[in-house]
Protein backbone atom coordinates (compact mmCIF):
# COMPACT_ATOMS: atom_id res chain seq x y z
CA UNK A 1 0.00 0.00 0.00
CA UNK A 2 1.08 3.43 -0.64
CA UNK A 3 1.83 6.14 1.54
CA UNK A 4 -1.45 8.47 1.87
CA UNK A 5 -0.23 12.20 2.04
CA UNK A 6 -2.56 14.80 3.75
CA UNK A 7 -2.28 18.34 3.44
CA UNK A 8 -1.93 20.35 6.48
CA UNK A 9 -3.97 23.68 5.51
CA UNK A 10 -1.42 25.58 8.24
CA UNK A 11 1.40 24.00 6.74
CA UNK A 12 2.66 25.44 3.40
CA UNK A 13 3.81 22.68 0.66
CA UNK A 14 7.33 24.60 -0.04
CA UNK A 15 8.77 26.51 3.00
CA UNK A 16 9.73 29.87 1.47
CA UNK A 17 13.52 30.61 1.77
CA UNK A 18 14.17 33.23 4.90
CA UNK A 19 14.76 36.69 3.11
CA UNK A 20 18.07 37.98 4.26
CA UNK A 21 18.90 41.95 4.39
CA UNK A 22 20.54 42.22 1.16
CA UNK A 23 17.66 40.94 -0.71
CA UNK A 24 15.08 43.49 0.61
CA UNK A 25 17.82 46.32 0.27
CA UNK A 26 17.77 45.54 -3.42
CA UNK A 27 14.06 45.17 -3.67
CA UNK A 28 14.08 48.54 -2.15
CA UNK A 29 16.48 49.87 -4.80
CA UNK A 30 14.90 48.32 -7.63
CA UNK A 31 11.89 49.59 -6.81
CA UNK A 32 13.10 53.37 -6.77
CA UNK A 33 14.61 52.95 -10.27
CA UNK A 34 11.36 52.27 -11.66
CA UNK A 35 10.16 55.09 -9.06
CA UNK A 36 12.58 56.68 -10.93
CA UNK A 37 11.79 55.84 -14.55
CA UNK A 38 8.45 56.72 -14.66
CA UNK A 39 8.87 60.16 -12.83
CA UNK A 40 11.59 60.94 -15.78
CA UNK A 41 8.75 59.71 -18.39
CA UNK A 42 6.14 61.86 -16.55
CA UNK A 43 8.75 64.95 -17.26
CA UNK A 44 9.51 63.98 -20.68
CA UNK A 45 5.79 63.89 -20.99
CA UNK A 46 5.14 67.12 -19.99
CA UNK A 47 7.96 68.20 -21.58
CA UNK A 48 6.58 67.57 -25.02
CA UNK A 49 3.22 68.74 -24.65
CA UNK A 50 4.59 72.19 -23.47
CA UNK A 51 6.91 72.46 -26.57
CA UNK A 52 4.12 70.84 -28.67
CA UNK A 53 1.76 73.80 -27.53
CA UNK A 54 4.14 76.53 -28.22
CA UNK A 55 4.92 75.40 -31.50
CA UNK A 56 1.54 75.40 -32.66
CA UNK A 57 1.26 78.83 -30.89
CA UNK A 58 3.91 79.50 -33.40
CA UNK A 59 2.60 77.98 -36.76
CA UNK A 60 -0.97 79.26 -35.50
CA UNK A 61 0.78 83.13 -35.94
CA UNK A 62 2.83 82.37 -39.33
CA UNK A 63 -0.35 81.29 -40.51
CA UNK A 64 -2.46 84.22 -39.48
CA UNK A 65 0.64 86.63 -40.92
CA UNK A 66 0.49 85.11 -44.39
CA UNK A 67 -3.18 85.53 -44.11
CA UNK A 68 -2.77 89.22 -43.52
CA UNK A 69 -0.04 89.61 -46.30
CA UNK A 70 -2.23 87.44 -48.86
CA UNK A 71 -5.38 89.97 -48.10
CA UNK A 72 -3.34 93.05 -48.95
CA UNK A 73 -1.84 91.73 -52.33
CA UNK A 74 -5.70 90.32 -53.26
CA UNK A 75 -7.01 94.16 -52.31
CA UNK A 76 -4.42 95.50 -54.74
CA UNK A 77 -5.14 92.76 -57.01
CA UNK A 78 -8.74 93.21 -56.53
CA UNK A 79 -8.43 97.30 -57.67
CA UNK A 80 -5.98 96.65 -60.50
CA UNK A 81 -8.57 93.94 -61.83
CA UNK A 82 -11.28 97.09 -61.49
CA UNK A 83 -9.59 99.39 -62.87
CA UNK A 84 -8.17 97.72 -65.86
CA UNK A 85 -11.62 96.35 -67.34
CA UNK A 86 -11.78 99.24 -70.14
CA UNK A 87 -15.60 99.42 -69.75
CA UNK A 88 -17.71 101.94 -67.63
CA UNK A 89 -20.64 99.94 -64.93
CA UNK A 90 -23.49 99.63 -66.83
CA UNK A 91 -22.42 97.71 -70.25
CA UNK A 92 -19.92 97.32 -72.58
CA UNK A 93 -20.69 99.69 -75.11
CA UNK A 94 -18.54 102.46 -76.77
CA UNK A 95 -19.79 104.80 -74.74
CA UNK A 96 -18.93 103.33 -71.66
CA UNK A 97 -15.09 102.85 -72.89
CA UNK A 98 -12.57 103.54 -70.34
CA UNK A 99 -8.48 104.36 -70.75
CA UNK A 100 -6.80 103.50 -67.51
CA UNK A 101 -3.16 104.79 -66.95
CA UNK A 102 -1.16 103.61 -64.27
CA UNK A 103 1.09 105.33 -61.78
CA UNK A 104 3.11 104.88 -58.65
CA UNK A 105 0.49 103.84 -56.11
CA UNK A 106 -2.55 104.23 -58.08
CA UNK A 107 -4.81 103.42 -61.56
CA UNK A 108 -6.55 106.58 -62.89
CA UNK A 109 -9.26 105.59 -65.91
CA UNK A 110 -10.61 108.39 -68.63
CA UNK A 111 -13.46 108.27 -70.25
CA UNK A 112 -13.97 108.52 -73.76
CA UNK A 113 -13.50 112.09 -74.14
CA UNK A 114 -10.87 111.99 -72.06
CA UNK A 115 -11.90 113.28 -68.76
CA UNK A 116 -10.43 112.19 -65.76
CA UNK A 117 -13.64 109.11 -64.39
CA UNK A 118 -12.24 107.49 -61.58
CA UNK A 119 -8.55 106.85 -59.32
CA UNK A 120 -8.03 103.05 -58.10
CA UNK A 121 -5.45 104.01 -54.70
CA UNK A 122 -2.94 101.06 -54.41
CA UNK A 123 -2.40 101.56 -51.02
CA UNK A 124 -4.39 101.37 -47.79
CA UNK A 125 -6.84 104.47 -47.70
CA UNK A 126 -10.50 104.89 -46.37
CA UNK A 127 -11.14 105.26 -49.55
CA UNK A 128 -9.89 102.86 -52.39
CA UNK A 129 -11.88 104.59 -55.43
CA UNK A 130 -12.23 107.93 -56.06
CA UNK A 131 -13.86 110.77 -58.01
CA UNK A 132 -11.21 111.36 -61.14
CA UNK A 133 -9.79 114.87 -60.34
CA UNK A 134 -8.79 113.26 -56.87
CA UNK A 135 -6.23 115.09 -54.72
CA UNK A 136 -3.99 112.28 -52.87
CA UNK A 137 -2.80 114.72 -50.36
CA UNK A 138 -5.48 113.59 -47.80
CA UNK A 139 -3.73 110.44 -47.22
CA UNK A 140 -0.84 112.04 -46.35
CA UNK A 141 0.37 111.73 -42.64
CA UNK A 142 0.17 114.76 -40.23
CA UNK A 143 2.04 115.50 -37.75
CA UNK A 144 -0.67 114.88 -35.26
CA UNK A 145 -0.40 110.93 -36.61
CA UNK A 146 3.29 111.07 -36.29
CA UNK A 147 2.74 111.69 -32.95
CA UNK A 148 0.07 108.73 -32.15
Amino acid sequence: MEPQLIMNPKKPLVEAAPISHSQKGMALVIVLAVVVLLAGLVVAFFSTVTSDASSSAISSNDARAKQLADSAVNLVMGQIVEATKGFKPGGNTDANRLAWASQPGAIRTYDASGSAFQVFKLYSSPTMVGSGGLNFSSDLPTSSDAAA
